[in-house]
């Protein structure tokens, strides 16, 4: 007789928060931006960066990041791997290149 597939568990509360958590993180982070406090959007978006977060939400903490690199740090090679972690998301490489261009940082 054939063996019945075992069941497919259901998503844990744990692993929605864990997307909740990491959503909050990103609108906390772009709050810090947004008021210049560079510390904490780093810290939130390295957060974020090295989590186990759907690609589109590491992509949107690599914009941060990398908009501190350019603003806050003046550090072109962070900048440069911020924007290398970006393939594939063409309007947010093309908003980091714009923030760092205005800033000195990846110009041509």
């Amino acid at each position: 007789p054939a063996v019945p597939a075992p069941p497919v568990p259901a998503p844990s509360d744990r692993e929605g928060g864990r997307d909740d958590d990491t959503r909050d993180k990103l609108k906390q982070a772009s709050a810090a931006l947004d008021r210049r406090d560079f510390d904490l959007a780093e810290r939130l978006a390295n957060a974020v960066i090295n989590s186990a977060s759907p690609p589109k939400q590491r992509a949107a903490a690599r914009l941060i990041h990398g908009q501190v690199q350019c603003i806050a740090r003046n550090d072109q090679e962070a900048a440069q791997i911020d924007l290398r972690g970006l393939e594939g998301f063409r309007a947010m490489k093309q908003r980091l290149l714009n923030v760092c261009r205005k800033h000195g940082i990846l110009g041509r």
